[in-house]
């Protein structure tokens, strides 16, 4: 079983500080795969893996549901 919701930060775009929000999914229960080959360009450039190295598992979640929560959108005061 895998659960990883989080909880971020980011810069508003108005520089009026930090904003936050969060992302929610429930419990994953990935099914085992099996891989003949992978290749991650990304992980070999940082010597992650070795080139044609064997995966040594992998995992397949066939659907999964995200509830990203944001802060309300501020709309401009359109009264003036």
């Amino acid at each position: 079983m895998l659960l990883d919701p989080f909880v971020g930060w980011y810069a508003r775009r108005d520089g009026s500080g930090v904003g936050c929000y969060s992302v929610w999914h429930e419990p994953l229960i990935p099914e085992q795969a099996v891989v003949d080959e992978a290749t991650s360009q990304a992980f070999s450039d940082l010597v992650l893996i070795d080139d044609g190295q064997v995966p040594v598992s992998a995992g397949l979640q066939r659907h999964v549901h995200f509830d990203v929560q944001t802060p309300p959108t501020r709309l401009a005061d359109t009264t003036r």
